[in-house]
């Protein structure tokens, strides 16, 4: 919701993930896929009118993207909304509403949300609830994307033990390399330097190493709201553009190659970016999906 809200003040739609995410999260019942991008394009009416919407196929992948790393689920078969609909493969998703006709969250279609004030859908709370948020399992909730993410970074942690290079010198330029970015990261988000400076400057390292660079955002986003990590991610990928996003790439290819993270997960998110047209916001997105994926 913060991360949302941050992007509405902004006057730009948030990533297309944190919608679909805000919409289960809120709704009532099961949604469909198409439920979900007829409220897609709600929103961009009636917020973001200059904006074009994401497209079916592109609401669909990103759905497919969110339940491979588990943060939705299936839970049967969805009716056809639309009769003439091509796509019949229309799975109940959770945790998701009824009809938007009928449901009352939504009488002020959007607005809203971006105001925080929607009630908690019904079961959230402690512990998230059986029907409330979202999770990989009923009653898991946000906490068991939490724990996933815990455990993609203790096998993260394990491969780089085993991968770590005997020469202790061959490690220091690279950790000379994550404390650098680690402090204009930091410098970034508290202002001490202005955004687009640093987006240069970051673009440059993670070009150079990926890995150290990433780390160091990582850190940071434990620590900084994620709206203000967004803002300074977005200005990172317009300074490093496709160069940026097939560094991501390779990056994750090859933590998946290494079994740190799972190879589907990875291969979802790489597809899922790589439709975004704009090649400044493909670097953002495919790096913005990682770490909601705690890789």
């Amino acid at each position: 919701m913060a991360e949302a809200a941050a992007a509405a003040a902004r006057g730009r739609p948030p990533r297309t993930g944190v919608i679909i995410r805000e919409i289960l999260s809120r709704s009532a019942g099961p949604l469909s896929v198409h439920d979900i991008y007829t409220w897609m394009k709600v929103l961009y009416r009636e917020l973001f009118p200059r904006e074009r919407p994401p497209g079916y196929e592109q609401v669909r992948k990103y759905v497919d993207a969110l339940r491979k790393l588990g943060l939705v689920q299936v839970v049967g078969e969805a009716p056809a909304s639309n009769p003439n609909l091509r796509d019949r493969r229309l799975h109940a998703l959770t945790p998701f509403g009824a009809s938007p006709e009928s449901d009352p969250y939504w009488r002020d279609p959007w607005g809203a949300l971006y105001r925080g004030e929607l009630p908690q859908p019904p079961g959230a709370g402690a512990g998230g609830g059986g029907g409330g948020g979202f999770g990989p399992r009923p009653g898991g909730g946000a906490a068991a994307a939490v724990e996933e993410g815990g455990r993609a970074r203790a096998r993260r942690g394990e491969g780089r033990r085993r991968a770590a290079r005997p020469a202790a010198e061959a490690e220091r330029p690279a950790a000379r390399r994550e404390v650098g970015a680690a402090d204009l990261v930091e410098a970034a988000l508290s202002g001490g330097v202005g955004l687009e400076e640093a987006a240069d400057l970051l673009a440059r390292l993670f070009q150079a190493d990926f890995a150290s660079t990433y780390s160091a955002l990582r850190g940071a986003a434990e620590r900084w709201e994620r709206g203000r990590l967004d803002e300074l991610l977005e200005a990172v990928g317009r300074a490093g553009g496709q160069a940026l996003f097939d560094a991501a790439r390779r990056y994750l290819e090859r933590e998946a190659e290494a079994g740190r993270v799972p190879r589907e997960a990875a291969e979802t998110l790489i597809s899922v970016a790589s439709i975004v047209p704009d090649p400044g916001e493909r670097a953002y997105s495919l790096i913005s999906q990682m770490l909601d994926a705690g890789f």
